[in-house]
C-alpha cells in the first residue's frame, strides 16, 4: 500500500461545467502530458454504467450455468460468450469530483472526500479530479512523478478558465492544500537537492546486505539499489541512476540482471 497522488482543480464558474467541457480538457490534458500518466477506461458514462452493470449481473445470475459457474474457467467462459463481457465505465483524465460509500449527499463536483475533513465547493465553484496515474511525492515521502503533477497543475491553470489548483494525497492525512508556483517550486527544488529521493535510500535488505555490483554509471563507493521484491531466497532491486534491475534467487549471493533500457 502506498499513497495516490490527488489533484484537485476548483473551477469557478456559474454553470455545473458540462460534458462537452468535460470531454475536451481530458482529451487536451492526455494528450499534452501523456494518456500513460492517467487511469483511462475506454467505457459507458457513469449513469449509463449504473444501469449496464446491474442488468448484466441479473443475466450473470440468471445463467443456467450460474449455480456451477466457480468449478472451472470453461464455464465462466461458456456465460461470457453468452450474456457477453461485463459493461466498463467510462474514466477520463478529468471528472467532476465523486462522493463516497459513507455520504453520497452531496451533488457530484461539490465535495471532495479525503482522509481528513471533507471540502464543499462554495457558491459557483465546482472540484474536478484529475485520474493521475501516480504516488504522492512530498517532503519524507519522494515517491511519486513531481513533475508531471506540476505539469497537470500548469496545464489546469493555462487552458481552465478561474481554475486553482489543490493537491494532497488519498490516504495516511495527507489533506489537499493550494498547489500554485509558489509551493511547486518549493518541492521541485527538494527534488532537484540531494534529498529529493530520499525516500528511495534506505537499504532495506531484510536478510542480507550485499547488493550488486554498480555499472560505470554508478558513484565509485555510492551504490544505492531500491529493493521492490522480497522472498524466502528471492531480492529484487533497481538502481535509480542507471534504470537497471536485478534479482537473486540466493539471498543476495549472486545477482542476475533482469532488463535493461534500451
Amino acid at each position: 500500500m502506498g499513497i495516490d497522488a490527488e489533484v484537485l482543480i476548483r473551477v469557478r464558474q456559474h454553470e455545473k461545467p458540462t460534458d462537452d467541457q468535460l470531454a475536451r480538457w481530458s482529451w487536451d490534458l492526455a494528450r499534452a502530458i501523456g494518456a500513460d500518466k492517467f487511469f483511462l477506461t475506454d467505457g459507458l458514462p457513469r449513469a449509463e454504467y449504473q444501469e449496464a452493470i446491474e442488468c448484466w449481473h441479473r443475466a450473470f445470475n440468471a445463467h443456467p450455468l450460474h449455480a456451477k459457474w466457480k468449478e472451472s474457467k470453461a464455464l465462466y467462459k461458456q456465460i461470457l460468450d453468452d450474456i457477453g463481457p461485463a459493461p466498463k465505465e467510462r474514466r477520463r483524465a478529468l471528472e467532476l469530483a465523486l462522493g463516497c460509500e459513507e455520504d453520497d449527499t452531496a451533488e457530484e463536483g461539490k465535495a471532495w472526500y479525503q482522509d481528513g475533513e471533507t471540502l464543499y465547493a462554495d457558491d459557483g465553484e465546482w472540484f474536478l479530479r484529475a485520474s493521475l496515474w501516480t504516488r504522492y511525492y512530498g517532503v519524507g515521502y519522494e515517491r511519486g512523478d513531481l513533475l508531471t503533477i506540476c505539469a497537470v497543475a500548469e496545464w489546469a491553470e493555462a487552458n481552465i478558465p478561474n481554475c486553482e489548483v489543490w493537491y494532497g494525497g488519498d490516504s495516511s492525512g495527507v489533506l489537499a492544500g493550494p498547489f500554485g508556483e509558489r509551493e511547486r517550486a518549493a518541492l521541485r527544488r527538494h527534488l532537484y537537492s540531494c534529498a529529493g529521493r530520499d525516500y528511495f535510500n534506505v537499504m532495506s535488505f531484510s536478510r542480507n546486505p550485499k547488493h550488486p555490483a554498480p555499472c560505470s554509471l554508478c558513484i565509485p563507493g555510492e551504490p544505492r539499489f531500491v529493493q521492490h521484491g522480497t522472498g524466502h531466497s528471492y531480492i529484487a532491486v533497481n538502481c535509480g541512476g542507471c534504470g537497471k534491475s536485478f534479482v537473486s534467487s540466493d539471498n543476495g549471493v549472486t545477482w542476475e540482471q533482469e532488463k535493461e533500457r534500451a
